[in-house]
């Protein structure tokens, strides 16, 4: 039976559908569809429409390579015994006045095409929603969601400001430059793209119409090839999968021709001149990797548009758990804990986005971690605890900056050594510093997100000395102020400015931002409760074409983005080193002639300037 969707000819998926023309009393409640795109290649669509009432009604709109009808486990209320289905969402957005679309990206499950990441969202999404605009159950009004890649469509077509949309909500993706934060970070290869591609592969099309093909993926030892790096055509992980392989060697290449890092889908920055005017919710957390990216996003448009920002203390799209690894923020930490349902609250605002009038709710939400018990849980987790804070903007308006300097005795002082001071620690390539936990998703089996004391854990793979304290290896740099006097709440965008040399043919640079706990009855040794990190690769901040052998080089940028409260007694704790593994791709040039292991030197003296980190302080009236 054939479909009337106006002048979009979309085409139906199946032909035993029993399609009642739309207004009518027998509305079906679930419409299957191709959208054809402007190349002619065919997207998998479902359109859930309202039982009740008579449309048109306005559309949200999910796009997402995860499959169009599949789980949606970032939508798992507090307490709910499963995780939701994509059909789960839509008839509560239905129940409310609403007709929904969810749609299978290019190349992924049921859509015609070939996936390539990223490289046609913007244009897909697009041509999607003009099609949906011209549907006869839409009232010309749309507006889209998701969280993930589900929330990178939507900040890849913000710029092309397509006819109709009318709200955003934005959640734990995206990216305002993903040569800087989310593919790679200031340049390095963040490891979970990797894994994403690895993972991905066995649900493409080809594997799924394949069996030999899928179990050959499944069958290859990830973890095993994590140690044989780097990684080259028919000597990877994806060698049973030319395409993905292909994009996989790609995603290690720099200069990769086929990478536009100034594109509508990898730098939204670069466009926000462009971006539609329509109101945006974002939404991402201390322990996702896009906290950075949303950070920016939001600053950078909210100028322009009405914008509201949300961030939680948790892990990539976990929104109602209160344990990001093994740290316990407590039961406020929940999104339900004050929006009640997600749903619902989305609803508010696309209600209100729609008709024109004010957001609900307060500009910025933020989680502020820190002021528990620091005793273990029942559970046997660290009981950091935390508070949500209402704010007129973020970061916080009146938020004041303080910095602190790299200098002797490991100390993080208010002023800068004097003299010639320099601190030095080597690095051998063959004996990585081991992630311990951080802000990353797609990893898992192979490593947990959220924070964690930086110990080596029992039985993981790449910690080689289980029970060594991170900071006693002589390839860290740990430098620490004295013991507060006074709780401090750091809230906003950290940044660091170095000056370093190394030995070798290149070098990382590694830093993590740490609130040490001192001893106390459960935690004999303290705690490092990891809150952020960053790397930063020293060939890239040079001439190109220079050598960085022997030469001093300037760095500088954002560490983290986060907001703790370092409680008296504490200390802000500051890791320096040239590996993250795996969260981050080695660095297969950090060796001196011969394959030996290089040295670098931090120069902390006030000749060069120094080695310091400035901290965005909180007032205490916002948070006591």
């Amino acid at each position: 039976m054939s479909c009337d969707f106006g002048s979009c000819d979309a085409q139906p998926l199946g032909e035993d559908l029993n399609v009642e023309r739309i207004g009518a009393t027998a509305v079906p409640d679930k419409i299957d569809v191709m959208i054809p795109m402007r190349d002619g290649v065919r997207l998998a669509t479902t359109v859930f429409v309202p039982k009740e009432g008579r449309g048109p009604w306005p559309v949200l709109l999910e796009r997402t390579p995860y499959g169009r009808l599949g789980l949606r486990q970032g939508e798992k209320r507090a307490g709910a015994a499963r995780d939701p289905e994509a059909h789960d969402i839509a008839r509560q957005f239905c129940a409310l006045g609403f007709a929904v679309a969810v749609q299978d990206c290019r190349g992924r499950y049921d859509s015609e095409g070939h996936f390539r990441k990223y490289i046609s969202e913007a244009e897909d999404s697009f041509d999607t929603i003009r099609a949906l605009k011209e549907m006869e159950f839409c009232d010309g009004r749309i507006a889209s969601y998701g969280q993930s890649y589900s929330a990178l469509v939507q900040t890849a077509v913000g710029p092309l400001n397509p006819p109709g949309l009318m709200a955003q909500a934005i959640d734990s993706g995206g990216f305002s430059n993903a040569w800087r934060n989310g593919v790679r970070q200031n340049g390095v290869v963040e490891m979970k793209q990797a894994v994403w591609l690895f993972r991905e592969a066995a649900q493409s099309p080809a594997a799924l119409a394949n069996p030999a093909l899928r179990n050959a993926l499944l069958g290859e030892d990830f973890q095993a090839w994590l140690g044989r790096t780097p990684w080259a055509k028919a000597h990877s992980p994806l060698s049973a999968h030319p395409d993905y392989e292909a994009a996989l060697l790609e995603l290690f290449d720099p200069k990769a021709a086929t990478t536009d890092w100034d594109s509508l889908a990898l730098a939204t920055e670069a466009h926000y001149d462009l971006y539609a005017r329509v109101p945006i919710l974002f939404m991402s957390s201390w322990y996702d990797p896009y906290a950075r990216s949303i950070s920016e996003l939001y600053c950078g448009l909210k100028d322009h548009q009405p914008c509201q920002i949300i961030l939680g203390p948790w892990t990539h799209c976990d929104h109602n758990s209160s344990v990001s690894g093994d740290v316990d923020f407590g039961p406020h930490a929940l999104l339900d804990s004050w929006a009640g349902s997600w749903v619902d609250y989305r609803a508010r605002f696309f209600r209100a986005a729609m008709q024109g009038g004010s957001l609900d709710g307060p500009t910025a939400r933020f989680f502020l971690m820190g002021g528990g018990s620091g005793r273990k849980t029942a559970q046997g987790r660290l009981d950091h605890g935390g508070q949500w804070v209402v704010a007129a903007g973020w970061p916080v308006p009146g938020t004041e900056s303080s910095t602190l300097y790299l200098a002797q005795g490991s100390a993080l002082a208010e002023r800068a050594p004097a003299g010639a001071v320099s601190r030095s620690f080597p690095y051998d390539l063959k004996s990585p510093v081991p992630t311990l936990g951080g802000d990353f998703s797609s990893f898992s089996p192979y490593l947990e997100a959220g924070s964690f004391d930086q110990v080596q854990p029992e039985n993981a793979a790449q910690c080689p000395t289980p029970g060594q304290r991170l900071a006693d290896r002589q390839d860290i740099c740990v430098f620490r102020t004295a013991p507060l006097t006074e709780d401090v709440a750091v809230a906003g965008c950290v940044e660091y400015d170095l000056k370093i040399s190394t030995d070798g043919g290149d070098s990382d640079i590694t830093l993590k931002l740490i609130d040490e706990y001192p001893a106390g009855p459960d935690y004999p040794e303290g705690y490092a409760m990891l809150l952020g990190d960053t790397i930063l690769r020293l060939s890239h901040n040079v001439p190109e074409g220079q050598e960085v052998t022997g030469r001093t080089v300037s760095v500088a940028g954002t560490l983290c983005w986060t907001a703790n409260r370092f409680a008296a007694g504490h200390c802000l704790r500051l890791d320096i080193s040239s590996s993250n593994f795996p969260k981050f791709e080695l660095n297969h040039a950090a060796v001196r002639d011969g394959g030996e292991g290089i040295t670098n030197v931090l120069h902390l003296g006030a000749e060069t300037g120094g080695c310091r980190l400035t901290l965005p302080i909180l007032p205490k009236d916002v948070w006591s």
